[in-house]
């Protein structure tokens, strides 16, 4: 079998679906960037530089460039701390505990996060428009669907459609 043969492992069977070693570090050396100058200064040459790699392979792992690098580093930080706050979450014995440990355990992950930390004091407009009001609805039922909660959110408003609509 034809080594690096893409879509392929070793043996040339197909290789299981999920992330690539080039993604992981991908992602790792935007995360790092982003901790170390902001997101204004993560340039793919820099994420490449942070990867270990050139930037091509950048490009080729990510084509929808910075902003489809930046959705997998959103995208991987949620599900990391996700997955903090719920093995403590699930040590609880009670609602109560359940929600103390998800809060306590979801502070201490977002202030000891160093790229958060650093946007919050250097570039808070990247950050800020994801926790404002207008989102709080879709934060609080992805909270509902992780926790098992219920409905944390009001319900979706329903779309009136034809005369109802128009009459009202």
């Amino acid at each position: 079998p034809a080594r690096g043969h893409a879509g392929r492992g070793e043996g040339g069977s197909p290789r299981p679906p999920g992330p690539t070693p080039r993604r992981v570090r991908t992602v790792a050396g935007t995360l790092r960037g982003i901790a170390r100058q902001g997101v204004a200064k993560t340039t793919p040459d820099a994420v490449a530089r942070e990867a270990r790699c050139s930037g091509a392979p950048v490009y080729r792992v990510f084509p929808g460039g910075k902003g489809e690098v930046l959705a997998a580093v959103a995208d991987t930080e949620t599900a990391r701390l996700l997955s903090t706050i719920g093995v403590h979450m699930g040590e609880a014995d009670s609602l109560q505990e359940v929600l103390v440990a998800g809060v306590v355990e979801a502070a201490r992950w977002l202030v000891a996060h160093r790229a958060l930390q650093f946007l919050l004091h250097h570039e808070p407009e990247q950050l800020l428009p994801h926790l404002a009001f207008g989102h709080m609805d879709d934060l609080l039922r992805s909270a509902s669907r992780f926790t098992g909660l219920g409905e944390l959110a009001g319900p979706r408003p329903r779309r009136r459609s034809g005369r109802a609509a128009r009459s009202g």
